[in-house]
């Protein structure tokens, strides 16, 4: 027996995976959407606040190496807890709408409180970062804005 699923076995596990967030309850979904959000706000504090320590003109490209390896916590956290990701709704859905084992509205219902809930669990951390005075170093402050005119 081997441990590495086919391709209709895979999609057989995806579709079961969109079909079981579709028989969640609207505050389940929305829940784990709200925890989903913060663990990933979690690893990108963390890993703002550490790089964000390491001056650029010491570390050179091993700030950004050590934000690659800290910011993947948050990612961990969503896993072990079974929280619920938008671009991972994105992945498991499609796939119970192509089988015609989810419907659209239910289909359309999970994105949109993934989305949300993502969104409003970020927000969550991110406040708690800036009242916390987490994000008060001019260091961590100055990389944060670096990073998001890195992106933009």
């Amino acid at each position: 027996m081997s441990v590495v699923k086919t391709s209709a076995e895979t999609m057989e596990a995806v579709c079961n995976v969109g079909l079981a967030k579709s028989k969640m309850t609207l505050t389940s979904n929305l829940i784990l959407a709200f925890f989903a959000g913060a663990y990933i706000g979690f690893g990108s504090l963390l890993a703002l606040r550490i790089a964000g320590g390491m001056p650029l003109d010491t570390w050179g490209s091993i700030q950004r190496l050590v934000f690659g390896g800290v910011f993947p916590c948050g990612l961990l956290l969503v896993i072990l807890a079974g929280a619920d990701l938008f671009t991972g709704d994105c992945m498991f859905m499609p796939g119970g709408v192509l089988k015609h084992r989810v419907g659209w509205d239910k289909f359309f219902r999970i994105l949109i409180l993934a989305w949300i809930g993502n969104l409003v669990g970020s927000i969550f951390i991110a406040y708690l970062g800036q009242i916390s005075g987490l994000m008060a170093d001019p260091a961590t402050s100055k990389y944060a804005v670096s990073v998001a005119n890195g992106k933009v």
